[in-house]
């Protein structure tokens, strides 16, 4: 197996892990989420996993790629973003559902949609197809922050 290969599968599979993590931590408090108010456009729950799970892949790719795209002295700034970012996505659902503390949440999703601009900015440094897959995340952040938002404002 190749080392790029190596690469990519500890990002899926650490990126996943994260997911997987935050999942069994909040499994037994979205049922709240059904009970609130929410804004216009607000997705159905099922689109949830399936948006985060292809975002997961996008980001795990992209992660690889600017990991291997960089020498030696650079991926430790690699590996710092794209760890931080996994925190603050690891962090939205726990302060969201687990604590139910939805302003908390909201400010994790600014703190969250900051550090994927810094990502894609770092990323498209090394390479700019990483930078690209990481687009649809901030996004879909963006779009997490107002439907946060409209939830707090309305419940």
């Amino acid at each position: 197996m190749t080392q790029k290969k190596k690469t990519l599968i500890a990002f899926i599979a650490l990126t996943f892990a994260v997911g997987l993590l935050a999942g069994f931590l909040i499994m037994d408090y979205t049922d709240n989420y059904l009970l609130l108010e929410k804004p216009p456009v607000a997705p159905p729950k099922w689109l949830f996993p399936v948006a985060w799970n292809t975002l997961y892949l996008l980001i795990s790719v992209a992660g690889a790629l600017a990991y291997d795209a960089v020498d030696y002295s650079e991926k430790r700034a690699v590996l710092l973003l794209y760890g931080l970012q996994l925190l603050l996505n690891f962090l939205w659902p726990v302060f969201f559902f687990r604590v139910g503390n939805i302003m908390l949440a909201f400010y994790d999703l600014i703190a969250l949609w900051v550090v994927i601009l810094v990502n894609i900015i770092f990323y498209a440094r090394v390479n700019k197809y990483s930078s690209y897959l990481f687009i649809p995340y901030i996004l879909w952040v963006s779009f997490a922050a107002y439907l946060n938002y409209g939830i707090y404002i309305l419940n």
